[in-house]
């Protein structure tokens, strides 16, 4: 009973040494990043940490871990810099209770917390909510199906917006909750929904990703390949944007190109915009580190980007504008999912006696 009692005081007492030595290393931390951004370097291993108190950084105190001993300082050629504190009997090495801490283990261990407090507020927030591959498939091929085209096409943070022409709204969102504007005289609307961002793993350096600057230049050349005219990029620790310019007939090609870049670098995109500009679209894309666990939504847009067009339609009556194919002048009997390798859907419709298929016919 009385060594049970010792060993848990024992264990609690370096417990909380472990905790306060792990968040002064996070102080240091913060404290060489502002130096780095102040000076252009971390400091040199022959200055140590007493530079930081030098330039009033940091406090000598705040120099010390839990048991009154300096943190080791050391520089090294993968890591800006590595932090160690050699724990509670204070020499190199040791098991258990005597065992080092290095700032390794310590920016490890806070990223995971970030990531799964990242995680436990997302599903919060996005419980309830559709999928973004799935709305998005379900919208697409109603879309297609009602032979409408989409002018612009914007998701980020959970929000989706299209801008559909050629098609009501009653046929494309009537059973998904969003918020519809429609352009006065324009056979045209555009749609706001709230979605779901699925994306559930983080494969870092080590794990195989690519880091941003070559994922960077692998995107970017292969864009430029397919005809892509690049207008800005930029890169930011595991976090990647691009923008560029492509003609009609590439948008497929360029959506495509953008979706093997990313499988093949363990990447995933994080924010689409596609939008008419003159001749062509104007793409931005934003990307992070990672892949997802559901479908991906460039491959879903290359595989319709036939629905993306840039015609500037006449100025109609929404009350009269024509329909072809419309689904209330026939039965349907079954319409099959989009084939995504080639691009085409297979509609089998059964059309009115007297009708021709491919007619266009007026709304009822």
């Amino acid at each position: 009973m009385i060594s049970a009692i010792c060993f848990w005081g024992r264990y609690f007492f370096y417990a909380a040494g472990v905790s306060v030595t792990e968040k002064r290393m996070l102080v240091i931390r913060d404290s060489l990043q502002s130096f780095y951004v102040d000076e252009g370097c971390f400091p040199v291993a022959e200055k140590g940490l007493g530079i930081l108190v030098e330039k009033k950084y940091l406090k000598e105190k705040e120099l010390l871990d839990f048991w009154g001993r300096k943190f080791q300082y050391l520089v090294s050629d993968n890591l800006p810099f590595v932090l160690i504190s050699f724990g509670k009997d204070g020499k190199p090495g040791g098991k258990g209770f005597e065992k080092d801490i290095t700032s390794i283990e310590v920016f490890e261990k806070e990223r995971a917390c970030k990531v799964n407090k990242f995680f436990k507020e997302r599903n919060k927030m996005t419980e309830t909510l559709p999928g973004v591959v799935e709305t998005c498939d379900l919208l697409f091929q109603r879309i297609y199906e009602k032979n409408g085209c989409i002018q612009e096409f914007k998701w980020k943070n959970n929000l989706l917006t299209i801008v559909v022409e050629h098609c009501y709204p009653d046929e494309i969102v009537f059973d998904r909750a969003c918020a519809v504007s429609s352009k006065t005289g324009r056979a045209e609307f555009k749609a706001d929904l709230k979605v779901a961002d699925n994306f559930d793993s983080i494969f870092g350096e080590k794990d195989g990703a690519l880091n941003a600057m070559n994922y960077q230049m692998i995107l970017r050349n292969s864009l430029s390949f397919c005809g892509a005219l690049i207008q800005a990029e930029s890169i930011w620790q595991n976090k990647s944007e691009i923008r560029f310019f492509t003609s009609p007939q590439n948008l497929g090609r360029c959506l495509q190109c953008c979706y093997n870049c990313t499988s093949s670098s363990l990447w995933h995109e994080s924010a689409v915009s596609i939008q008419k500009c003159g001749s062509g679209f104007i793409v931005e894309m934003d990307f992070e580190q990672g892949i997802k666990s559901e479908f991906s939504i460039l491959y879903l847009l290359s595989s319709y980007s036939s629905i993306f067009s840039l015609d500037d339609t006449i100025p109609l009556n929404l009350e009269t504008v024509k329909r072809q194919n419309y689904a209330g002048n026939f039965e349907r009997q079954y319409v099959g999912r989009m084939e995504k390798g080639n691009g085409t859907l297979n509609n089998f419709f059964r059309y009115p006696e007297g009708s021709i298929p491919g007619e266009s016919y007026d709304q009822k």
